[in-house]
Order: structure tokens, then sequence, then C-alpha cells
């Protein structure tokens, strides 16, 4: 009959539906169910039928849903809902729940009819956005606070430097003037790491021993791995040089060995690295190097953590996955890390065991170019006489500078604000020999400070100095005509060869 065959195409049609579709009864029971919630549930219609649908939810979300069925109850109105539903072996799924309260002819409730969608991904992504917004922002401050931080440590390795200079050869306060430049050293070191993890900073890679910047990461990263967390080192001092950027080498030791501290936490328990030269007997099968091992080094960093199951290692270099309790974890590090390994053209492998531990190896091709030949031999101090023009709107870095270029022998009017500067220069433009600006400055930045004085005196030397170097800031410094750009804070061996070259080009 024509009824019979309405029923059946509405059955077809509920159960065929791309949403899932559930009634309940008035206490909740399900009554009837489509194939797209049991598909969504992992479970078949049979099972679902005559189950609590509460009992599905997460325990932190059943009274919300609870208050859902009231709040349809009441208002006799739709509403929605979304509740978390764990799974078995599976990630959570979320569900937005569209319902409304079904009621017969005296006004009784009968139950609930429910329409729910699969919304995990779009809250995923939701969750991503905001997140990525929220790195952005710290990205942002970071740089900012870098910035002001690269001016403190240009006064405390600058006034030191001076000291030095004063102190004489056999003082023993020598040593201690010389662990500040050390201390400061390592806090440059630190800046540059922010600029990184912020993109603002280029990333030019060297031919660099990982013995030494290995050596360096490690120490820095003791002072932040608790006592009871050993940390063994074995660095092979037969591996070749490879060309690195020494600060993107620091983050993946940093974020492997930060990850590996939480997978042993509370502890005790210890990190092992080893830097090894390859042969065909240490190739793991999770690698193809290309053209041949032995033109390869391996990293090897592992821990006797608590490891990760099969599950957990598909998803890790996935952005923003992470296991860590949001005050602990990002999920962004080891994706970073494997971005960092492919710009380095090297290759990445993990093993790990639940209960066991976790052991990443990472190779880097060798490098045929000596690093020796790399590094510029600094020579002593060069020295000069000529009339140099000193901005920087940070006090402390204008009288450390005007010291610093007095002590090799210059003529220097030092002043902190870039509109002084180009007054004096326009009422004197052959009065200097050498302008050196600071760039980041509230009137004029040190670029626009150099279009001006380019324009009124063509072929000016100008040295700008910098707190974070990238292709932008290069490629304008050299449209405004400055001859040479310095990252801060500066050595001040390298700012007196530098000065030399500019001057000795004119």
């Amino acid at each position: 009959s024509r009824e019979e065959f309405s029923s059946y195409n509405y059955s077809k049609y509920f159960d065929l539906a791309p949403v899932g579709y559930m009634t309940l009864d008035a206490a909740g029971t399900i009554v009837s169910t489509n194939s797209q919630i049991a598909a969504m549930l992992n479970a078949n219609v049979e099972e679902l039928v005559s189950s609590s649908f509460i009992n599905f939810v997460s325990l932190e979300d059943q009274d919300k849903f609870l208050q859902f069925l009231t709040q349809l109850s009441d208002s006799r109105e739709r509403a929605i809902c979304e509740v978390d539903i764990p799974l078995d072996n599976v990630e959570n799924i979320v569900l937005e729940l569209h319902g409304i309260a079904v009621f017969d002819a005296n006004g009784n409730q009968k139950g609930y009819y429910l329409g729910l969608m699969d919304i995990t991904r779009t809250k995923r992504l939701e969750l991503q956005l905001v997140q990525s917004q929220r790195l952005e922002a710290l990205g942002v401050l970071a740089s900012g606070v870098a910035h002001d931080f690269n001016n403190i440590l240009g006064a405390i390795l600058g006034f030191s430097e001076l000291t030095l200079y004063e102190l004489p050869k056999d003082n023993r306060q020598r040593s201690y003037i010389e662990q500040i430049q050390k201390a400061g050293l390592r806090g440059k070191n630190l800046v540059e790491q922010i600029f990184a993890y912020s993109r603002r900073v280029s990333m030019d890679q060297k031919p660099v021993p990982l013995q030494v910047v290995l050596a360096e990461a490690v120490k820095m990263l003791r002072a932040s791995i608790p006592a009871n967390v050993e940390i063994r080192t074995n660095f092979s001092m037969e591996c070749e040089s490879v060309m690195a950027n020494i600060t993107q080498i620091h983050q993946i030791v940093i974020n492997l060995c930060t990850n590996a501290f939480h997978a042993i936490h509370p502890g005790p328990g210890i990190i092992e690295l080893i830097l090894e030269p390859l042969n065909n007997d240490l190739v793991d099968e999770q690698v193809e190097l290309m053209p041949k091992p032995e033109y390869f080094i391996r990293l090897k960093i592992k821990d006797n953590g608590k490891g990760m199951d099969d599950d957990t290692l598909r998803q890790i270099f996935n952005p923003f996955f992470t296991t860590k309790p949001a005050d602990l974890g990002t999920g962004l590090g080891l994706s970073i890390v494997q971005n960092i390994v492919k710009s380095h053209y090297g290759q990445m492998s993990i093993y790990s065991t639940p209960g066991v531990g976790t052991e990443f190896n990472i190779y880097f091709p060798v490098t045929d170019v000596d690093s020796a030949d790399e590094v510029d031999e600094i020579e002593d101090m060069e020295r000069g006489d000529e009339s140099i023009l000193l901005v920087d709107d940070e006090q402390s870095l204008v009288m450390v500078g005007r010291k610093l270029l007095e002590h090799l022998g210059y003529k220097v009017t030092a002043v902190n604000e870039s509109s002084q500067a180009l007054e004096l220069f326009k009422e004197n433009p052959f009065g200097f020999d050498l302008v050196i600006t600071d760039q980041t400055m509230p009137e004029l930045t040190g670029v626009e400070l150099a279009q001006q004085i380019t324009s009124i005196r063509v072929g000016t030397p100008i040295i700008l100095l910098t707190g974070y170097r990238n292709s932008e800031t290069v490629s304008d410094a050299r449209a405004a005509g400055v001859s040479e750009i310095l990252t801060k804070p500066i050595d001040i061996r390298v700012f007196s060869q530098k000065i030399r070259r500019v001057l000795g080009n004119t």
C-alpha cells in the first residue's frame, strides 16, 4: 500500500541520513537511532536501543546534558548543546545536539527528538586557530622583550669590556669581569633563540662542529632540568662538521630534552645524548640516507621515561598535537624540530615503547667545508682618529658606545634622539666621517635616518645596529645607503674591525 511504501521510505531515509537521528523517552533512554549515530559511537544500533544516552557522555559533560534535556522540556522550543563523547582506544569526539521535546495531545511529555552532528574536526580547527593567534601574540611580545633585553646586554658587555681595559693584566678581579662577559654572551644566545621562535631572525647556516654546539646546549639545559634527572653525553670527536644554524641546533636539543624530562617526571631518570659518525651498521630501517651513510653523522637523544604507544607516535609531528597538560605544552615542539631537521637536509627516526622510554635519531649530512675556514680570527682592536656621529635612544648604550669609541681613538658626538642627530648632520654634513645609528628608535628609525643623511651627502659611511636581522631589514638598509649592518650586542673587537673596513672603503 501507499502507506507501507511511505513508511518504508521514511525508515530508509532515517537510517541513511548523513546526520545522526535519535529518539529518547522521557527518562533519556534511547528508543530508536540510525546507523550514522551507531558509526559515531563505534557501536551497532541494537546495542544502543534501550541504553541510557547519558552513559555515552563524558563525566564532565553529563550535568550539561541533563540541563539541556530540562531546557527542552521547560521551554518546549528547539535548543543546541555540545558534549564530549569518550570512545575506547580512540580520541574523544565532540557532538553537537539539536533537540526538541515531544508531547502528546494531553500535554504529557513522551520524550525527545535529537539530531546529532560530529563537530570534532571543527572544534579542533577552532582550538588550533586560537592557539596560533596566542602564539603569534606571544611571539610579538617575546620579540619586544628580547629587543629591550638586547639593550641591557649591550650595556653589560660594553661596560665590562671597558672595565677590563682599565684593569692591569695581573689583577685578580679580571676573572670576575670575564665571568660577567660569559654570562652576557649566554644571554645573547638566549635572545637569538627568542627571535628564532618568533621568526624574526635569519636562519643562516655555516660549517660548525656539532660537538661544541651540543656541549653548549647541554650546559644551558642543565640549569632547567632537576638534579634527579641525569644528563649523559657521549660526543665523538671523530665527527666531521655540518652546515647548521647554531640557534636551531639548540632548539632541537632543548625541545627533545624538555620532552624527555616531562616523560621522566617526577623522576628519577636518565637523558642520554650521543653524537657519532655513521656507517652501514648504524643506519636504522626508518631512514634512507642519500647518497651514502658515511656522509652523515647521527645525534641520538634517548630517555627512560614513560614512552609512547603506536597511536601517539603516529600523531606526534602534527602541529598542536600534545599529550601534555595545557600549562606544559603547545603541541608545536616536535613539529618545529621536524622542520629544522628538514631545513638542514637531515632525516629523523623515532622509537618508543610504553614503560621503557623513547629514542630520537637525527641524521645530519657532513660538509667538506672546514669550519675553521669560516671563523674570522679576531685580531687586536683596530683604532682610528676620525669623527663619528653616534645615535641610540637607549642612554646607557650611548654612554658605553661613546666611551668605547673614544678608547679606540675616535672623536665622538653622541646623542639619544634620531631627530637631533639629523639636525647635527644638516648643520655640518662634512663634519662626520661616519654615522653609527640604532635601527629601532621612536622618531626616525635607523633606516629612515640613513635615507635622510644620504640625501644630504651621498656616500656617507653608515653603520646600522639592530637587535634582530632579517631579509627585510637588510634590503631596506642597503637601499637607504647603509654600509654595514651589525647585530646587537656587539663584540668590540669585531666592531673596531667593521669601522675600519667601512672607513677604508670611502
